[in-house]
This record gives C-alpha cells, sequence and structure tokens, in this order.
C-alpha cells in the first residue's frame, strides 16, 4: 500500500507516492492509478485528481472531485469544450466567484474570433446564474496569448439578442499569471501531427519569353507540437506541371517549383506580457542551412507593432553565405480594417533598402498594396486568401487542412527604361510558422481588433453552438 501526497490543483507536474507504512494503512485498498488501461475491478478509492473514462469526458482528461454547483458547471463546460475539438482546454473557479477557461483553438484557422466567440457564449449561457464573469485565456504552443474578461449575465443576453450590437468585454495581453484548474486535458494529448496544403507558384507574365510562364506545385508542410512554444516542421515541394520557360534549360528554370524538402526547421517561441521571441533552426528554401531570430513587440491596444529580424544561412553546396538583418514598425487601424508596415534594412539577397506594405482586410481575405526600393524600385499587389473551410478537420490522431493564409502576388520595375524581370527584390524572410500567423491570428490578435468585431463572436457562437 502507499499512500498519496496532495498536490496544488494548479500544479502540473505530476503528483508524488511515498512508500511510508503505517498500521492504519494496512487495510486500504489498492492504489487505482489515473489512466484506465490500470484500473482495477475494486470500487474506485476517494482521490483528489482523477480521470474520467467516458464519452463526453475521455482517458485523456483530468478533473478534480468537488462536488459543488461551480465546480459542476466547470466540469460541464470542460467536456463541452471538448466536443467541440479545442485543445489544451482547462476550467476552473476562483474565490472572486470567476469562472476561468483556457483553449487552444485548432479549428478555426481562418480567425481566431471563431473560437473566442464559441467558447465565450458557451460558457456566459452555462455560468450566468453562478458567475457573475468568465475570464478567457486563448493559447497557441501551449502560450498564452490573450485574455478576455465578460460580465456573464450582460453577455448571454447578447448572445441571444440580435438587437443588442455591443457587450460588456475587456480584452488584454495576459501576463501569464498562474490561475487555479480543475478540470484540464492531459499535457500529451496535444502530441499529433498536422499535414498543411497549399499551392506554391512562380510565375513570369508579359514579358519578352511569352504572355504567361508559370511553374506550379504543391508544398505539404507536416508539423508536430512539442512541448510549449516548440514547433518541428518539414516542408516537401512537388511540382505538378510547367511551361517550357521553366523546363530544363528554360530561362527561368532556376526560378521553378522544385521536387525536394524546401524548409526542415526546429523553431522555439518565448513570450513575455506583449513581447514575443521565436529562434529558428534548420533549412529554408532549400539549400540554405542555418538560423534566424525573431523578436516581436506589441502595444497594450496592439494597434503598434515592432519587430527585428536576424539571421544567417550557409549554401549547403557552395558555401555561399546570406546574412540579414531588418527592422519593423507595423500600425493598425480599427476603422478601417488595414495596416501600414514599414521595413528597412538587410534583405534576403542582399539587397539594401526599404519597403512599404498597406494591407486591406475583407472579412479573412486581404489584398496588399507594396512599395519596395532596394537595388531596384519596384511595386506590388498581394492577395491573402485562406485555403481552408471556415472550421476545419479534426481527430485525436492528426489534422489534415489547407493553408490558412496563403499568398499570390506580382510585381514589377518602376523608373527603368529596361524593365527587367527580378524575382528577389526586398524578398523578407519569412518562415512557415512565422509569429503572425501561429501566435497573433494572421497578425489581427489585439485588444483592438477584437473590440472593432464584436458582432463576429456573437456570430461564431450561434452558428457552432
Amino acid at each position: 500500500p502507499v499512500k498519496r501526497n496532495p498536490i496544488a490543483t494548479n500544479q502540473n507536474n505530476s503528483p508524488t507516492y511515498s512508500s511510508r507504512h503505517t498500521k492504519a494503512e494496512t487495510e486500504s485498498l489498492p492504489l487505482h492509478y489515473a489512466a484506465n488501461r490500470y484500473r482495477k475491478n475494486t470500487a474506485p478509492t476517494r482521490t483528489m485528481i482523477d480521470y474520467q473514462p467516458s464519452e463526453a469526458s475521455p482517458s485523456h482528461t483530468k478533473t478534480t472531485n468537488i462536488n459543488t454547483p461551480q465546480n459542476s458547471i466547470a466540469k460541464n463546460l470542460f467536456q463541452k469544450l471538448q466536443q467541440h475539438e479545442f485543445e489544451r482546454i482547462k476550467t476552473g473557479l476562483d474565490t472572486e466567484g470567476v469562472l476561468n477557461v483556457s483553449i487552444e483553438n485548432t479549428i478555426f484557422n481562418h480567425n481566431e474570433l471563431d473560437a473566442i466567440g464559441l467558447t465565450l457564449g458557451i460558457a456566459a449561457n452555462l455560468a450566468k446564474e453562478q458567475f457573475d464573469k468568465t475570464r478567457l485565456f486563448l493559447t497557441n504552443e501551449g502560450i498564452q496569448v490573450l485574455e478576455v474578461i465578460i460580465s456573464n449575465k450582460q453577455y448571454a443576453e447578447y448572445t441571444n439578442n440580435p438587437q443588442l450590437l455591443s457587450a460588456e468585454i475587456s480584452v488584454k495581453y495576459p501576463s501569464n499569471t498562474n490561475t487555479e484548474w480543475h478540470h484540464q486535458s492531459a499535457p500529451d494529448s496535444h502530441y499529433k501531427p498536422a499535414l498543411t496544403l497549399s499551392p506554391s507558384i512562380s510565375n513570369v507574365i508579359a514579358n519578352e519569353h511569352g504572355v504567361y510562364s508559370y511553374s506550379w506545385g504543391l508544398e505539404s508542410t507536416a508539423s508536430l507540437s512539442l512541448w510549449k512554444g516548440a514547433i518541428a516542421s518539414i516542408s516537401l515541394n512537388q511540382e505538378i506541371v510547367s511551361s517550357e520557360n521553366f523546363e530544363k534549360g528554360g530561362v527561368f528554370y532556376e526560378s521553378r517549383e522544385r521536387d525536394e524538402v524546401k524548409n526542415l526547421t526546429l523553431q522555439q517561441t518565448v513570450k513575455y506580457k506583449s513581447l514575443f521571441n521565436t529562434t529558428y533552426v534548420g533549412r529554408r528554401q532549400y539549400d540554405y542551412n542555418g538560423f534566424q531570430n525573431l523578436p516581436t513587440l506589441l502595444s497594450p491596444s496592439g494597434a503598434h507593432k515592432a519587430t527585428a529580424r536576424f539571421g544567417d544561412y550557409t549554401h549547403d553546396s557552395t558555401d555561399k553565405s546570406k546574412d540579414f538583418a531588418l527592422y519593423s514598425y507595423r500600425y493598425y487601424s480599427q476603422r478601417f480594417n488595414a495596416s501600414t508596415e514599414i521595413t528597412s534594412g538587410k534583405f534576403w539577397e542582399g539587397d539594401n533598402g526599404y519597403r512599404v506594405e498597406s494591407k486591406f482586410w475583407f472579412g479573412d481575405n486581404a489584398v496588399s498594396l507594396i512599395y519596395k526600393d532596394t537595388d531596384q524600385e519596384f511595386i506590388a499587389i498581394t492577395w491573402n486568401l485562406p485555403l481552408s473551410p471556415r472550421k476545419d478537420f479534426n481527430s485525436s490522431w492528426g489534422q489534415v487542412k489547407g493553408n490558412a493564409d496563403w499568398t499570390y502576388g506580382i510585381q514589377t520595375m518602376i523608373n527603368n527604361d529596361s524593365n527587367d524581370i527580378a524575382f528577389g527584390a526586398g524578398i523578407v524572410p519569412k518562415m512557415t510558422f512565422e509569429t503572425e500567423q501561429t501566435y497573433l491570428n494572421r497578425d489581427r490578435l489585439s485588444p483592438t481588433y477584437v473590440y472593432g468585431n464584436l458582432l463576429r463572436l456573437r456570430d461564431a457562437y450561434l452558428q457552432y453552438k
């Protein structure tokens, strides 16, 4: 027989055990381990932490056995969020009458607002009689990225009354404070692979070599969430079809979509308040091995963002080095749902100068107008499109989805008599899992953005509840 030492419910480490024997313990029942495959066919002993092997609360669930009306609501909320296939779910309560909930969204990949709206709507309508408020923590890769607080009765009325156009809501970047959790997903429940598919396109339009030259392919990215803030990923590119100019011997052959591993990366992100820092190590653009570091600082409202990007890569066969240093500032306007970003420094191809990008959002699609002044001057237009349904497929074994932020663009040289074709001017060497895509909702996760899109929160709840 063994004795379980009590642990605090907000600890993430496993319980400890003692082998000390006492006379009073000699007749106690055998210990029932948490995992279902170790359960014995005897009456369960009363424990502080237990796993619930049922359809609503499977064996990957840790709950606290506290029989109170408030805890029943926290448990019910936990089970409903499981049914909606969120990950890293946690629910609990505190002494101030607040229902706490934490989720990680891997299914609403068009916009994190859908996950926030669905969760807040469910929580408010469940808890409006027992809890004054609900506090929601949104996490990505285990890192808290946004904190939202609502008044349950008022928000429940908002979700059910289309005549109301605003809700009492408070949004901020969290400070990673400790919270007491009574029900939570098992620590290993997120260890499942994801496969992301997207087109890869290289093309040249209206030039002396033809009206349209093209190389089209498919990029497949397999990724795995490791520990908090860590992702391992590999991207394989496969050319599907190309025109004569992109075939071997053609004038654009070196810029074709290649049948090779494009990116192989291990990355780690850490966060303090609204400061993120991501380090990438591995291979990018087929042939280059090295690293880059990307610190990102957001203002409290999220309207202002500053980033710096440093890196050094070496070609694996020619030893050609690519080092870069870029500095950016971005301003987001809630009124126009648009942003402007200025980037300057040394770019991927070694050209020095600056670029200005204005991005205009239309729902979850965006159009960007870009001006570059490096070795030459260029103007460009790009489209950002999510290539997946509003709610993605998910399962216990993995996930297959389209790229939630696929980008296609065209550019041309200006103020140059020859109007030469250039593929590599003013390139920012972004990675597959950039901070703004992985943690910041395609650079929209901010208090300012949430306050300007409250109607979408209600729409998501009404559509998916």
